[in-house]
């Protein structure tokens, strides 16, 4: 006679699940997340790759128009109290109010 551990009937029980089967399920909105975040990696990627960027100098110097610099000086001296200039202002218009 063949002496098992177990019974048969604890055997044939063990290989049936209690609970069912076992499901992995994710849900849709975790997929849409998942291809936003590689849409745009790749885009940026693709950004990083292909974009350009302005170019930056530093010198030392001054800039200075071509017909060169011009010197503006007051007919006397006083104080701005106020100002009468607008973004669209009219040529010849008085620009600011002096108080000697």
């Amino acid at each position: 006679m063949s002496e098992e551990l177990f019974r048969q009937q604890a055997i044939d029980a063990k290989r049936q699940p209690w609970l069912g089967s076992v499901r992995l399920v994710t849900p849709v909105s975790q997929g849409l997340w998942t291809m936003a975040v590689l849409l745009m990696g790749m885009a940026i990627a693709l950004w990083l790759y292909v974009g350009r960027y302005t170019r930056r100098e530093h010198v030392a110097g001054m800039l200075v128009p071509q017909a060169g610099l011009v010197d503006i000086t007051s007919q006397s001296a006083g104080t701005v109290t106020a100002l009468r200039v607008e973004a669209p202002a009219a040529p010849r218009q008085p620009m600011a109010r002096m108080d000697r």
